[in-house]
């Protein structure tokens, strides 16, 4: 008796896993976004229609696969595919089109969705190749929806913006439209091809794109706006700056220019690839040493508990570790209430943390204020040597935890 309902048991699990393949086949992973939406609005008749139809395919497949495996599973995998597709076509059918403006807002919120908070991540090679396969699709989506020819070209000029990110992924498709305009004499398309030579190289490549740039910016200075919103990833130093700024006819384009190379001389940035050291004393009032971990992959985070992004901060670090336990971190706090503090210490117990407080000095940490931090959150990450390799990397848990097995060797 016992041997009768394991096998009943286990035919029932077999039809559920054979609808859900046939399903599978039908609607594939990548179902349409808008597919609950259009359900939801099919008159409750239809649905009930199809949905008996979908049972009794379903039925008939299960009770057949047991009489003639090959033969009547096939004839149950074609009924649901009919009533499947009868069901999703014309569902389809009364689901209105999206305007070109909806459809352009949805990819910018897809775009901004993968990439990095802080396109100044996008400097990283590694960074670079491990995003491509996600960032490049929806850039694809973006310029396609820019060239139909009743879109009305949503994204005005800022098309150049993601024709260089293209390039800086080293979409090839991209690169070989950009050069055949170049080659034809396009200014701007000449203009974007140096602007992401700017941020993805350094040393002699990025002065001679920065020679390339300056020359298209002589040739054509109308298109300053949009070479400088480029730059947002270039990481600029004060001396392109201003090299850039001086054929720049836009007074608010040099000052953009100008104020992002100051930031990014005074910024934490510019420790990358320096040792960063540190004395000071837990929250308890232990004494710290920042050496004492050398050895181990270390993630700094500083952060305060009245800071709700810092929060959000935090989270994200705790699932970077649990997927990185042998990850060291070491929260610096820039509260000004040490009791605050402690609650929120207590109530999340992240044991193995360093959680650095001064007690003498509460509120913004001498430590922020040596790496140059205007604000928190701030993440950094260091190597086995105590060398700073990454900064702000904390704003997508899968960047953070990329970056930390970058340098774990994984």
């Amino acid at each position: 008796m016992n041997e009768r309902r394991d096998d009943e048991a286990r035919d029932g699990a077999a039809d559920d896993l054979f609808v859900d393949h046939c399903l599978q086949q039908q609607l594939g992973d990548a179902r349409p976004k808008d597919l609950a939406d259009v359900i939801a609005r099919a008159p409750a008749a239809r649905l009930a229609q199809a949905a008996a139809r979908v049972d009794a395919a379903a039925l008939r497949g299960a009770g057949a696969r047991r009489l003639a495996p090959r033969v009547w599973s096939a004839a149950a995998a074609l009924l649901l595919v009919a009533a499947t597709l009868l069901w999703l076509g014309g569902a389809f059918e009364r689901a209105p089109r999206a305007s070109a403006k909806e459809r352009a807002q949805a990819l910018l919120d897809d775009f901004h969705a993968v990439m990095p908070h802080y396109p100044v991540m996008l400097r990283d090679a590694w960074r670079r190749e491990r995003l491509a396969p996600r960032a490049l699709p929806v850039i694809h989506a973006i310029l396609a929806l820019q060239r139909e020819p009743d879109s009305g070209r949503p994204f005005g000029d800022r098309i150049s913006e993601f024709e260089a990110y293209a390039a800086m992924f080293g979409d090839e498709r991209t690169l070989a439209d950009l050069r055949a305009r170049a080659e034809r004499g396009d200014v701007e398309a000449e203009a974007m091809l140096a602007s992401a030579r700017v941020a993805a190289s350094d040393g002699e490549p990025r002065a001679d794109a920065i020679d390339d740039l300056v020359r298209c910016l002589m040739r054509q200075p109308e298109i300053a706006p949009r070479v400088s919103r480029c730059m947002v990833v270039a990481e600029l130093t004060l001396g392109e700056a201003d090299r850039l700024a001086a054929v720049v006819p836009q007074p608010y384009v040099r000052d953009a220019l100008r104020l992002a190379a100051e930031r990014a001389a005074s910024g934490p940035r510019r420790l990358i690839g320096r040792t960063l050291a540190y004395r000071g004393s837990e929250l308890h009032g232990e004494p710290f040493d920042l050496q004492a971990l050398r050895g181990r992959v270390v993630l700094v985070c500083f952060w305060a508990s009245w800071c709700r992004p810092s929060l959000f901060e935090l989270e994200r670090v705790r699932a970077a570790q649990r997927r990185h336990p042998e990850l060291a971190v070491v929260a610096v706090s820039c509260d000004h209430d040490v009791r605050a503090l402690r609650d929120y210490v207590a109530e999340h117990d992240d044991r193995g943390w360093l959680q650095v407080f001064d007690r003498a000095r509460p509120g913004w940490h001498e430590l922020a204020i040596a790496c140059g931090l205007h604000a928190v959150p701030c993440t950094m990450l260091l190597d086995r040597d105590g060398v700073v390799r990454d900064v702000d990397v904390g704003a997508d848990v899968d960047l953070l935890s990329d970056a930390a097995a970058h340098l774990l060797g994984r």
